[in-house]
């Protein structure tokens, strides 16, 4: 997967995130990481950044949202996380990150709250997410 594709479709999804470009390259080009990843004609519809029991990213490009494409791969980011001895999945911070949690301006809570998600400091607005 290249950091390049991603960093893209990160942009596209995420216009209002104030992050570095260098931080989030470094970030998702981390070889620690894992990527997962969904495309459609070849083309990088969402993807899944996975990094010990945290997600860094998770999005899904306007014309492919509301297709199961971020349900799936927040299944299959939690799965990998279970799988490596996690008990707990966190949204967003962690040793670092990307977003600083679920963005919620748009509404992109409501998918993790249908999910089991909750605020981890309970109802403060903060954005930071997780799920046992």
């Amino acid at each position: 997967m290249m950091p390049d594709e991603i960093y893209t479709l990160f942009r596209e999804v995420l216009p209002e995130v104030v992050r570095s470009e260098e931080t989030v390259r470094e970030i998702l080009g981390n070889p620690g990481n894992r990527v997962f990843a969904h495309r459609e004609d070849g083309t990088l519809a969402g993807v899944s950044v996975v990094g010990g029991n945290t997600i860094f990213l998770l999005c899904v490009g306007e014309p492919y949202r509301n297709r199961g494409i971020g349900s799936a791969l927040l299944i299959e980011s939690e799965r990998f996380i279970k799988a490596n001895g996690y008990d707990s999945v966190v949204i967003g911070a962690g040793s670092d990150y990307i977003t600083p949690g679920v963005p919620m301006n748009r509404g992109a809570h409501l998918f993790f709250q249908k999910r089991g998600y909750r605020h981890s400091w309970g109802e403060s607005g903060c954005f930071d997410m997780e799920a046992d």
